[in-house]
C-alpha cells in the first residue's frame, strides 16, 4: 500500500472516531455506542500494518457474505503485504469477476504482479487503471517505468505527459530523462537534469547518466549536489565512482567506491562492483578479498558465487572455494555448472566434475573448453574410451583447439600408441608452434625413437618458452649426451640437478 494510501486510511480512522464520540454525545443518556464496521476496522489495523488483526476483522465479513467485493479487496491486499503473491492475485481476479470495472482490484492486481517481477502482467492491469483512473498520477508514473522497462520510451513520456506540470512528483523526472535520452533527444534530457534542485533526484538522474554513457554530465550533476551542504549518501559515492570508472579514472572511482562500502560495509551491489574493479586491474587478490566478504553476505546467489569462483582461480585459491562450488553446482545455468565443475576439477573431484560437464555439454555442445575438461575427468576416472571422444568432439566444435590435441597425444602415449601421440602433438604444434607442453612432450618422444636431432630442436625451443622446466633440461642433457656433445650435455645436467622437482612446471 502506497503511502499516500495510508495517509488517507489515517485519515478514514480520525473521522470515524470524531463521528462516534459526537453520536456519543448526543446521545449519552442512552449510553448506546455504534462500533465501527469491521472493514473500517479492518482498514484501521492495515494502516498500522497489523496484518493478523486485519485479517480477522475481514473474516467476520467474509464468512457471512463470501462474495462482499470489498473484504475480497481488502484481504488481498493483506495477502500482497504478506508477499504470498498467488494468493492475492487470486483474490483480486475474483473482485474483478464481480466487479470488472474495479480500479482498485486493477491497480492492487497490478501492485501484486510487480511484487513478482511479471512486468507484462502489471503493465496491462495498469494500463486498465490508467483508463478507469485517467487523473491518478500515482499510476501513470508506474506505468512510465513500466513502459521504460519495456523499451517502450515514447509510450513512457506520453503516460508522463498525462500529469499536469504542476502534479509532476520529483521521482518522475529520472524517467523522463532517461526516455529522452533513449530516444535521442540528449539535450532535453540534460536540459530537465539541470533544472532538478533536489539533491536525492540529482542522484537519480546522475545514475541514469552513467547508465547512458554520459559519464561528464553525471559528474556534473553530482558536484551540484554536493554543492548542497547536505551529507552525501553511500549510493552518492558509489555512483560517482561509477562515472569516474567510466570516464578512465580508475584510481579516483575505487575511492569513492570505498567511501560508500564505508557507509554501507554490507551492500552487496557496492562489494561486488569494486571486486570487479579490481579483476579488471588485474588484482585479482584483492578482489577475491573482496568478494569473500560478499560471500559472507549471501552465499547461495550465483551473482557472488561466479566471480568469487573464477577470482579464486586466478588467486591461486581454488582450493578456499569448494564450499562455494557446491552451492553453485546447484544452479541450473550452464555457466554455473561449468564453473562449479572447473574448481571441482582442479581439487581432483572428478566424479563431481563429471556429471556437471555432461549435463553442460548437453546444453552447450559446442564450447571446445568444456569438452576437454570432460574428457580430462573421464581419463582420471581410468574412462579412456570416453576420454578419446570428449577430446575429439572438443576438435570438432574447434578444429584449431591445441589443448584438444594436446589431450589426445597424452591419451595416445598412455595407450602406448608412440607413433600416434608424436601426430597428435606435432599437430598441436602446427596449430600453436610456441605450445611448450606440445614442444616438451614431442621431444621427450623424438628421444625415444632415436631421432636426436629433432628431439634437441624442439627441446630447445621449450627451453626458451619454460626456462625451469627440469624435465626439459634433462631431455637436453640426454639428447647432446647422445649427439656426443658432452659440454652442453653436463650444462644442461647441471640446470636439471639445481631446479624445483620433476613435476612442478609440467602440464597435463
Amino acid at each position: 500500500m502506497s503511502s499516500r494510501s495510508r495517509i488517507n486510511l489515517r485519515k478514514l480512522v480520525v473521522i470515524s472516531a470524531l463521528l462516534t464520540a459526537n453520536f456519543v454525545w448526543c446521545q449519552s443518556s442512552s449510553h448506546r455506542v455504534v462500533p465501527a464496521s469491521p472493514l473500517t476496522e479492518a482498514r484501521a489495523q492495515m494502516a498500522k500494518h497489523d496484518l493478523q488483526s486485519a485479517e480477522n476483522s475481514i473474516w467476520k465479513v467474509l464468512s457471512s457474505d463470501p462474495n462482499n467485493s470489498d473484504a475480497l479487496l481488502l484481504l488481498g491486499m493483506v495477502r500482497s503485504d504478506q508477499q504470498r503473491f498467488a494468493e492475492a492475485e487470486t483474490l483480486f481476479n475474483r473482485v474483478l469477476q464481480l466487479d470488472p470495472n474495479s480500479a482498485a482490484a486493477h491497480l492492487n492486481l497490478g501492485k501484486s504482479y510487480l511484487g513478482e517481477k511479471k512486468l507484462a502482467n502489471a503493465m496491462v492491469e495498469y494500463q486498465k487503471a490508467g483508463q478507469l483512473l485517467p487523473h491518478d498520477v500515482e499510476v501513470h508514473v508506474t506505468l512510465a517505468r513500466l513502459y521504460a522497462a519495456n523499451g517502450e520510451f515514447a509510450s513512457a513520456l506520453s503516460s508522463l505527459d498525462a500529469i499536469p506540470e504542476s502534479r509532476l512528483p520529483p521521482d518522475a523526472v529520472p524517467v523522463r530523462v532517461a526516455c529522452l535520452l533513449a530516444l535521442g533527444r540528449q539535450d532535453q534530457a540534460i536540459k530537465l537534469a539541470h533544472a532538478v534542485k533536489s539533491p536525492s533526484v540529482a542522484l537519480a538522474v546522475a545514475e541514469v547518466f552513467v547508465t547512458s554513457k554520459l559519464p561528464q554530465e553525471s559528474l556534473k550533476l553530482l558536484s551540484a549536489a554536493a554543492a548542497s551542504g547536505k551529507r552525501p549518501p553511500a549510493r552518492f559515492y558509489f555512483v560517482k565512482g561509477q562515472a569516474l570508472d567510466a570516464s578512465g579514472n580508475s584510481a579516483a572511482a575505487l575511492e569513492n567506491f570505498q567511501k560508500a562500502i564505508a557507509l554501507e560495509p554490507n551492500s552487496e551491489e557496492y562489494l561486488l562492483t569494486t571486486a570487479e574493479l579490481y579483476a579488471r586491474q588485474g588484482k585479482h587478490p584483492e578482489a577475491f578479498e573482496v568478494l569473500q566478504r560478499t560471500y559472507k553476505l549471501d552465499s547461495t546467489s550465483p551473482q557472488v558465487l561466479r566471480p568469487l569462483i573464477l577470482e579464486a582461480s586466478f588467486s591461486g585459491k581454488s582450493a578456499d572455494v569448494q564450499d562455494a562450488a557446491e552451492q553453485l553446482a546447484k544452479s541450473d545455468e550452464p555457466q554455473d555448472l561449468f564453473v562449479a565443475a572447473s574448481v571441482f576439477l582442479k581439487n581432483v573431484r572428478q566424479d563431481e566434475a563429471v556429471p556437471l560437464l555432461e549435463k553442460y555439454v548437453e546444453k552447450v555442445p559446442n564450447n571446445a573448453t568444456a569438452w576437454v575438461g570432460l574428457g580430462v575427468g573421464y581419463e582420471d576416472l581410468k574412462r579412456f574410451a570416453d576420454a578419446q571422444k570428449a577430446f575429439e568432439r572438443a576438435l570438432q566444435a574447434d578444429p584449431k583447439f591445441v589443448d584438444a590435441e594436446y589431450q589426445l597425444g597424452i591419451l595416445t602415449s598412455v595407450n602406448g600408441n608412440s607413433g600416434g601421440s608424436i601426430q597428435h602433438f606435432e599437430h598441436a604444434i602446427q596449430i600453436n608452434p610456441d605450445h611448450a607442453p606440445s614442444l616438451e612432450k614431442l621431444g621427450g618422444l623424438y628421444l625415444q625413437a632415436g631421432e636426436f636431432e629433432k628431439a634437441r630442436d624442439v627441446l630447445l625451443k621449450s627451453e626458451a618458452l619454460d626456462p625451469h622446466n627440469r624435465q626439459v633440461e634433462y631431455g637436453l642433457a640426454l639428447v647432446y649426451g647422445k649427439l656426443g656433445n658432452r659440454e652442453e650435455a653436463r650444462i644442461h645436467m647441471d640446470r636439471f640437478e639445481k631446479a624445483g622437482p620433476i613435476g612442478a612446471t609440467e602440464k597435463k
